[in-house]
């Protein structure tokens, strides 16, 4: 039984472990160390999506919503005719951007949860947030998404 409650504790421990390893460094830092182009499209896609599900159309007005759902578009075709040009298929250039995007958009939201349970605000202060808000407004030429 105690030999089950330690492996129960470590699993855990674990658990937060790959949490903490998955979770997002900060756009402009992660250009730096040598992500590209389409990487940057993605995670600006997927930021603005996580925005869009989090906050809801009801929360953001409708104006706020239409501008985010064209932002995402415009970041995930981009990035899908990148691939295109490198030689990979439509579909599968369309299949990977999506999945890409919904996975980056999961860890977004994942961290406005953490964020709001910690101090009752989901987007700040929050170092990442705002680097990545800030780099993504330059790739679109675009103000602040609040």
């Amino acid at each position: 039984m105690r030999a089950a409650a330690h492996a129960v504790a470590l699993g855990g421990c674990l658990l937060a472990a790959g949490a903490e390893a998955e979770d997002l460094m900060p756009l402009p830092d992660a250009i730096r160390a040598g992500a590209d182009e389409q990487y940057m499209l993605v995670r600006c896609a997927a930021l603005y999506y996580s925005v869009y599900l989090y906050g809801g159309e009801a929360q953001l007005g409708s104006e706020r919503a239409a501008d985010l759902e064209t932002r995402i578009n415009l970041l995930m075709r981009t990035a899908a005719l990148m691939r295109i040009e490198h030689g990979i298929d439509s579909d599968a250039a369309g299949t990977q951007i999506m999945q890409e995007t919904s996975r980056i958009t999961d860890l977004y939201i994942e961290r406005y949860q953490r964020n709001y349970a910690a101090r009752g605000l989901p987007f700040a202060p929050d170092t990442v947030w705002d680097a990545d808000m800030d780099a993504c407004r330059e790739v679109m030429g675009a103000t602040h998404v609040e």
